[in-house]
């Protein structure tokens, strides 16, 4: 099986703004089973905000 790792910033949100269409996509790579794991190198949100 296929796992993707998505690179959060710039990828997911951009700033503050949700990144069109991001929301959707990871939502069909969930409905189909692909296993997902979330990376940023980004300092600006602290873990527990990511993991919100």
């Amino acid at each position: 099986m296929t796992a993707w790792v998505i690179d959060l910033d710039g990828v997911v949100w951009r700033g503050a703004a949700t990144v069109q269409g991001a929301p959707e996509a990871v939502a069909e790579l969930r409905a189909a089973g692909v296993p997902l794991a979330f990376v940023t190198n980004s300092a600006a949100r602290s873990a527990a905000e990511v993991a919100d």
